[in-house]
């Protein structure tokens, strides 16, 4: 059941999240050509990753599941989107200043490659850190996700510039940026008026963030603080059943087993016992505990029969977090019971089997892979933040914000799933799920908005730097966020309440990201802490940058 619904779902994923891109690309550059421009790269790189993925998983090197396939396509179309967009803009600002279209399209990807390059990597390095997980669900998420932006990275600096060095000024019609010089030709061929000089555009974020950054600065973490105090309050599941809609046919029968007999007769847990041929008082011991309904006769095993199991019956939902946290007092009941029959190896001697103790399992090694996996790609982007910036301070604050902003995306998350949705609990998964992205998807605009404030900051002052690279990336941070946040709000259309959760949380963190850390809170942080920001790297400065700041 499950496998049919990922399969009646992945084309109207697929179908809804190229649609909705293509709105959002028409809406912001109202440019037909340009829209298509960036699905013709994701487009490319989707039908290059489908075969290679194919091919893996028949050489047993990878499993791929559906849902895996799904996330990898919201992923693929919402980063790979945004780094066209990031080429993309910088290449229509040039144009607007170089007559030659060949020489502002090799300037673009010259400022460009290296922020882009950059993300790509941070994101490909922090999703294979899943390698490192127990949980093999974790862990098939790696290959998919991470050949997906390695291809499309490649993609959005080889084809996608191609196609622009193609078409050039016209990818951008009907509103064809020229240089003031064309305008002008172009109006006196016409016979018309010179037109004016193309007024710059308003950078109301920047001015705000310079002038007042210490109010800024303590307004946004405020805001994020009081969110993330929130995250504190979430509640998890593992509640199989209940990542799927109550009209499926299990839900309905579970229902109606619970109604008519026991909750606990839909799964019940095994308890396996090595009893040596002697009377352990197992059973009863099991039996009088308070949550369980009923023990089943035992039953030998047909190569050993000193070897005996119960079918124990929960009286309550097997799938829930209580019922998962009984069952290592059910291991130590029935090690209570050997030991006082005189089995001196009891522990080695008991087994716990079923689909509560496997739920148990997936709980306690999702647990332990969150807890290696989250400092360990913490590490490895501050790593590559230090490598690219070469700047500790700057390095620590970067990091800092996009795990305010993780956090701050839980607790609104959960606020929305569970007051808006109605949902008691969210799924034990979902914070690593969305650690993951939210992070290297996050530090993707830190490296984009932060690479051209440390690029002017060589020919002017810090603030100045700051104003204006936070109004050349302002525009095109705001459109690949508001891109990248409505392809995981399609996930929210699937039947699988885990998918939604997920896509609900994600689209939240990324427009956090976009909306509030990246335009106000990291601007903010720079100009307060000035030419410290770059400490120890101040050397790439030019003499002219040292004696104007």
């Amino acid at each position: 059941m499950r496998r049919d619904f990922f399969e009646n779902a992945d084309f109207a994923l697929l179908l809804g999240t190229v649609l909705l891109v293509l709105v959002l690309l028409l809406i912001i550059y109202r440019s037909p050509i340009l829209a298509f421009i960036p699905l013709v790269g994701v487009g490319f790189a989707y039908g290059v990753i489908s075969p290679i993925l194919g091919w893996m998983a028949r050489e047993g090197w990878i499993v791929v599941d559906s849902q895996g396939i799904s996330i990898m396509t919201v992923l693929l179309f919402g980063a790979g989107t945004d780094y066209c967009l990031f080429l993309i803009s910088r290449f229509r600002q040039l144009l607007k200043h170089e007559p030659d279209k060949g020489k502002a399209l090799r300037a673009a990807l010259s400022d460009a490659s290296g922020a882009v390059a950059m993300s790509g990597i941070t994101v490909v390095i922090a999703l294979l850190t899943l390698l490192l997980a127990e949980y093999g669900a974790f862990r098939r998420f790696a290959a998919p996700f991470s050949i997906a932006i390695f291809i499309m990275s490649i993609a959005s600096l080889t084809l996608v510039p191609a196609l622009l060095a193609v078409i050039g000024r016209a990818s951008f019609w009907p509103f064809v940026p020229r240089t003031q010089q064309m305008r002008e030709e172009r109006a006196a061929k016409r016979g018309k008026p010179k037109p004016a000089p193309e007024a710059p555009p308003r950078n109301f974020t920047g001015k705000i963030v310079v002038k007042r950054p210490g109010l800024i600065a303590v307004l946004s973490v405020v805001f994020l603080a009081v969110l993330a105090v929130t995250a504190s309050q979430i509640k998890f599941t593992y509640d199989i059943l209940s990542s799927f809609p109550s009209t499926m046919e299990s839900r309905e029968g579970y229902a109606l087993i619970g109604s008519q007999f026991s909750e606990g007769e839909l799964a019940p847990v095994k308890v396996i016992v090595d009893t040596g041929g002697k009377e352990t008082g197992v059973a009863q011991k099991l039996a009088d505990l308070p949550y369980v309904s009923r023990v089943s006769e035992p039953v030998q095993g047909q190569q050993n029969p000193q070897i005996v199991a119960y079918d124990v019956e929960l009286a309550l939902n097997p799938y829930a977090l209580e019922a998962l946290n009984k069952i290592p007092d059910l291991r130590d009941t029935a090690h209570a019971a050997l030991a006082a029959s005189g089995d001196a190896n009891a522990a080695d001697h008991v087994w716990v089997a079923g689909q509560t103790a496997d739920q148990y399992d997936t709980k306690e090694t999702g647990e332990r892979d969150t807890r290696l996996i989250l400092p360990v790609i913490i590490a490895l982007i501050a790593l590559l933040l230090l490598l690219y910036l070469r700047s500790v301070v700057a390095t620590a604050y970067l990091v800092g914000t996009v795990i305010l902003s993780y956090i701050s995306a839980l607790g609104l998350g959960w606020l929305v799933i569970h007051y808006l949705f109605g949902a008691d609990a969210i799924q034990g998964s979902i914070p690593l799920y969305s650690f993951v992205f939210l992070v290297a998807l996050g530090e993707d605009y830190n490296i984009f908005m932060i690479s051209s404030i440390w690029r002017k900051r060589k020919e002017m002052p810090l603030k100045d730097a700051i104003r204006e690279g936070v109004g050349e990336t302002g525009g095109v941070i705001a459109s690949a966020g508001l891109i990248l946040a409505g392809t995981f709000a399609v996930l929210g259309t699937l039947p699988i309440q885990v998918l939604v959760q997920f896509g609900v949380i994600t689209a939240i963190g990324v427009l956090l990201d976009t909306f509030l850390v990246r335009p106000y809170l990291v601007p903010a942080i720079t100009a307060l802490l000035g030419d410290r920001s770059f400490w120890p790297g101040r050397k790439h400065l030019t003499e002219k940058a040292k004696l104007r700041g």
